[in-house]
Formats: C-alpha cells, sequence, structure tokens
C-alpha cells in the first residue's frame, strides 16, 4: 500500500507544490485541499477504469465493477519471519 501513497505524494509534488512559493501556511493549505479535491473528484485514473475516486467508489459500492473486494493483511514483521513459532501462526 505504501506505493500508492508515494504515488500521491509525488503527484501532489509535482502538479501542486512545485514551483509554487506560499506566502502562509494558509494559502499552502488552501492550494492542498484543492488539489485533493481536484483528484479525488474531477480526475480521472486509468488504473480504476478511467473514472475518478469518487466514481469508482460509488460503482463499487453498488457491486458493478465486476471486482470483488479484496482483504489486505498487513506482513509480518521482517524481524518475526525467523520466528518459527510466530511464524506458523501468522501465515
Amino acid at each position: 500500500m505504501n506505493a500508492h501513497i508515494e504515488s500521491f505524494h509525488r503527484i501532489l509534488e509535482d502538479n501542486c507544490l512545485s514551483g509554487c512559493e506560499f506566502e502562509t501556511y494558509g494559502e499552502a493549505y488552501k492550494a492542498i485541499i484543492e488539489f485533493m479535491d481536484f483528484y479525488n473528484n474531477r480526475r480521472i485514473h486509468s488504473s480504476i477504469l478511467g473514472l475518478t475516486p469518487k466514481e469508482f467508489y460509488e460503482l463499487q459500492k453498488s457491486g458493478k465493477t465486476g471486482i470483488k473486494d479484496i482483504r489486505v493483511y498487513p506482513p509480518i514483521p521482517f524481524f518475526l519471519r525467523f520466528v518459527p513459532a510466530l511464524k506458523s501462526a501468522n501465515s
């Protein structure tokens, strides 16, 4: 899931923050809020059927995407992978 966050931060930086110098925290906050509104409600995403995240969410809620819900479990921390009892209990 970290890749999604990193991708969003890159897009935020490239499309909203780069080349901007904000005079105040309030200006920066307003620009970021406006970008997030654009990103979630108007920007189409090729990875979700060419829809906006809001449109995709509504479609997925109604079960019309044909995509099953996928449950992602957190990975076993690296240092616990070598403890046999814990590894088998979490696998």
